[in-house]
C-alpha cells in the first residue's frame, strides 16, 4: 500500500560505526558509489597522491592509480567509471577510466588546473572548473572530450550538478566571507536566483 500523503519513513536503524579507511595517510575527498557498495577517494598511502576504493561491505581497500597527483575523485552516474583530475600528462586535467583503473584516457585539454569534475545523470556531459587563467570558469564536455563549453566565466571551483541534470551548484572566488555559491543551467549556463 501507498503511504498516506504527508506520510514520513520511519527511522532506519543505524548500523554501527566502522572504519572505512585508517592509518597514518591523508585520506580525503571520498564519494560513494552510485549503489553505495564502494567509496572513491585520493590518499597518499602508498607513496604519491592516488585513487583508493574501498567496498563499504567489507572494507577491502584497492589502488586505483600509481602514478603523479590524482585527486577530485567522482564516479559517472551509472557507476561504471571514474573520473578525476591528474597532472600525469604535466597540467592538471580531468581524466576517466574503468573502475579498476583500466583504460584511463584524458578528457580535458585546458592547459592547467582542470580539476572537480562531477557528471550529469545522463552520462552526456562532464561539468568541471578550470583554473587556466586564459580559460578560468565552470565548463562542460563530453565524455569522449568533445564540445568544451564554458558555462560561466571566471574563478570557480566545486560544481555539483543536481540530480535531474538540469542545474549546477558552484562556488565562486570572490574574496569575501564566507563565499558566494551560485546556480547555473548546464544546458546555457544561465544563473538562477540562488539563497
Amino acid at each position: 500500500a501507498a503511504p498516506a500523503p504527508g506520510a514520513v519513513d520511519a527511522p532506519r536503524p543505524e548500523a554501527p560505526a566502522r572504519w572505512l579507511s585508517r592509518g597514518e595517510s591523508t585520506d580525503r575527498q571520498p564519494a560513494y558509489s552510485p549503489a553505495g557498495d564502494q567509496v572513491v577517494f585520493s590518499s597518499n598511502r602508498g607513496g604519491g597522491m592516488n585513487l583508493w576504493l574501498v567496498a563499504t561491505a567489507t572494507g577491502t581497500l584497492r589502488r586505483v592509480t600509481d602514478a603523479h597527483t590524482n585527486w577530485d575523485p567522482a564516479f559517472t552516474r551509472d557507476g561504471r567509471r571514474l573520473l578525476w583530475s591528474s597532472n600525469r600528462g604535466g597540467n592538471f586535467e580531468i581524466w576517466s577510466a574503468d573502475l579498476d583503473g583500466s583504460g584511463a584516457r584524458q578528457v580535458t585539454r585546458d592547459g592547467g588546473n582542470a580539476e572537480n569534475p562531477t557528471a550529469t545523470p545522463d552520462g552526456q556531459w562532464i561539468v568541471y572548473s578550470s583554473g587556466n587563467p586564459e580559460k578560468a570558469g565552470l565548463w562542460k564536455i563530453r565524455a569522449d572530450g568533445s564540445q568544451a563549453t564554458r558555462l560561466v566565466p571566471g574563478r570557480v571551483a566545486l560544481p555539483e550538478v543536481s540530480p535531474d541534470g538540469r542545474l549546477v551548484l558552484f562556488r565562486v572566488f570572490s574574496g569575501r566571507y564566507p563565499a558566494l555559491i551560485r546556480v547555473a543551467q548546464v544546458e546555457d549556463g544561465q544563473l538562477l536566483p540562488f539563497q
